[in-house]
């Protein structure tokens, strides 16, 4: 497993610097850290868990934005079911997607939390390439299945 401060990967500037404090996800990957996305890359971000700060993600797409990211927002980002962040369908749909269009750079989960244990049986492993799965907390459970 490779941990790395997320925005070392994100920012676009040489120094470093990205203004973002503390914002530690984790990246796995088979054998070495995912590419430095560029500016202009399509980052998908899917809450394919538990329900997300709304202000927070808002926050983070707009620290995205400014850095020269586009944010592709998942259908079914808003939704919610009970504790979770959508139907398992809506949520399952949003992350299928996220993963295999070809017009996404990288994936962005919104946040982790229980929900997405209930999706990996049915999640399309099948046809994958390289693009960065960016998360923390269970979505561990989805980045280890991806990287079998």
């Amino acid at each position: 497993m490779f941990a790395a401060h997320c925005p070392h990967y994100l920012s676009n500037r040489d120094d470093g610097e990205t203004g973002v404090a503390e914002s530690r996800l984790s990246f796995l990957c088979m054998s070495q850290p995912p590419q430095r996305l560029q500016s202009g890359a399509r980052i998908a971000v899917v809450a394919p868990a538990g329900i997300y700060n709304e202000q927070g993600l808002n926050d983070a797409v707009a620290w995205l934005e400014q850095e020269g990211f586009v944010c592709v927002l998942g259908a079914s980002l808003g939704s919610k079911h009970r504790y979770m962040a959508g139907s398992d369908a809506e949520r399952l749909s949003d992350l299928n997607w996220a993963l295999h269009d070809p017009e996404i750079d990288a994936v962005w989960m919104a946040r982790g939390g229980y929900g997405i244990n209930r999706l990996l049986d049915q999640v399309d492993f099948s046809d994958l390439d390289d693009r960065p799965v960016i998360g923390f907390s269970d979505v561990t459970s989805l980045l280890v299945a991806l990287y079998q």
